[in-house]
């Protein structure tokens, strides 16, 4: 995966040793680690807002699947265990217990949220890292907090 990094040193990102590498930040989004600032119409070496010094890079994408997978995972678990609480609930004579409903439904709206990760996957992998962070950050507290919850409800 191509990336961008902050160095004071660099000498220029449309250097004539790789001169593909400008015509592929024009067609890719790529953006500025500093700021977030989109580099498509990068003429120098530095970020047009911030003016942070560029220099290219590359990384693997398996870094960037870390955070995918991690975020997949850890809504799948959420949904198979919705789904597991939708045929439990259709199986109990005058459904479960009031005080479980409300944790049931947030299972059950947990179910697809994995499909949309599956769907999504692509433009997720292009995202901001701060962003995948943010979105594992998230799963981790969904998964916990409703965890929490189904507990405290059983131990009631």
């Amino acid at each position: 995966m191509f990336a961008m990094s902050q160095n004071p040193t660099a000498e220029s990102v449309a250097d004539p040793l790789v001169p593909f590498l400008a015509e592929f930040i024009r067609n890719n989004p790529v953006v500025c680690p500093a700021c977030g600032t989109d580099l498509h119409d990068l003429v120098g070496n530095a970020c047009p807002k911030c003016h942070a010094a560029l220099t290219i890079g590359l990384t693997s994408r398996s870094s960037y699947r870390v955070s995918w997978g991690t975020a997949f995972a850890l809504f799948a678990i959420d949904a198979a265990i919705g789904i597991f609480f939708a045929i439990a609930w259709s199986q109990v004579r005058g459904g479960p217990r009031r005080e479980v409903v409300p944790i049931f439904i947030l299972y059950i709206t947990s179910i697809p949220i994995p499909i949309i990760l599956l769907v999504l996957r692509r433009r997720f992998l292009r995202t901001r890292v701060r962003f995948q962070r943010g979105t594992v950050i998230l799963a981790c507290l969904w998964t916990l907090s409703l965890a929490l919850l189904f507990l405290l409800v059983l131990w009631r």
